[in-house]
């Protein structure tokens, strides 16, 4: 019997902090590439940095790779982040120093194919 669980995550990062948490999460990425598959039907490996493009989609990647969940065997099925519209405007910018782009709730993003 399985049992399922939501857990709501709350993380604080220094806006500068934010190029190295996005290049880590490229190197864990790195080992797993993911695959599409384009109009003409021929596979394509999707890069990190297209794969990993902003803070959101790195500290996902991160959380997905942690090694304590699957060490204790939790198998986590799904994945989303969001910016908090308090960061927006405490400054909480891209890789690029831009402001994030990626305000509000993001679809879950299964692990398949990550």
């Amino acid at each position: 019997m399985h049992s399922k669980f939501k857990l709501e995550i709350d993380v604080v990062l220094d806006t500068d902090a934010a190029p190295s948490v996005i290049e880590v999460a490229r190197l864990c990425y790195a080992g797993a590439r993911a695959t599409t598959v384009d109009k003409q039907g021929a596979t394509r490996t999707i890069p990190a940095e297209e794969f990993i493009d902003g803070i959101e989609d790195a500290l996902m990647e991160l959380l997905k790779r942690n090694p304590l969940l699957a060490n204790a065997n939790v198998e986590v099925e799904g994945v989303s982040c969001r910016t908090d519209s308090e960061s927006l405007t405490a400054g909480l910018v891209s890789e690029t120093g831009e402001p994030s782009e990626k305000t509000g709730s993001s679809p879950d993003r299964p692990f398949e194919g990550r």
